[in-house]
């Protein structure tokens, strides 16, 4: 298997490549998109409890999150475990999203929010909550350039004035994912 992509080569009319050229320009390249292409959707496996009026990171730790795929160890739960980190030559066009479902609290606004390296919002979800009867449940998504390095954290924000969990739902919340689309 590739462990990158390698830019394939361009060949000459009659050219007859060596079966060593041949698997690294198109055998590794294919596989490599079938199979190693950076990719990582990671789950938590409790409820996380957010204070209010201040932006928190999903924690997905060891011990409490579920890695559904991850085949170029994008997430690390023992360090950084709020991150899905751009692993080194793989940067490129990503699709990333995520999930939340909230506790029953009828007070104030939620906001789920994707961001980048700390600092960059790249897409949010507001909510105003008007119902102690049903939960609210957020998605965000979004398709953006990041470059080798770079990394995406699941932001949770209330304003419900007294700490809120964020809910565990076995397949779906909380939930944060990568798919690289093309370099």
């Amino acid at each position: 298997m590739a462990s990158s992509w390698v830019v394939p080569r361009t060949w000459v009319t009659d050219e007859i490549p060596p079966a060593s050229t041949f698997n690294i320009h198109v055998r590794d390249n294919l596989s490599w998109l079938g199979n190693d292409a950076p990719a990582c959707r990671v789950r938590k496996s409790t409820n996380q409890s957010i204070a209010t009026a201040t932006n928190t990171p999903i924690n997905f730790g060891t011990g409490d999150n579920v890695e559904d795929t991850d085949p170029q160890g994008m997430h690390n739960p023992a360090t950084n475990d709020s991150r899905i980190t751009v692993p080194a030559g793989m940067g490129g066009l990503y699709a990333v999203g995520g999930n939340i479902q909230w506790a029953l609290s009828a007070t104030g606004n939620r906001i789920t929010m994707i961001r980048l390296n700390g600092t960059t919002e790249l897409v949010r979800e507001q909510t105003p909550v008007n119902s102690a009867t049903y939960g609210t449940d957020q998605s965000v998504s979004t398709i953006w350039r990041l470059a080798a390095g770079d990394y995406i954290e699941l932001i949770a924000y209330h304003e419900a004035g007294v700490n809120l969990f964020v809910a565990f739902t076995a397949s779906r919340s909380p939930c944060l994912w990568a798919n690289w689309l093309q370099n």
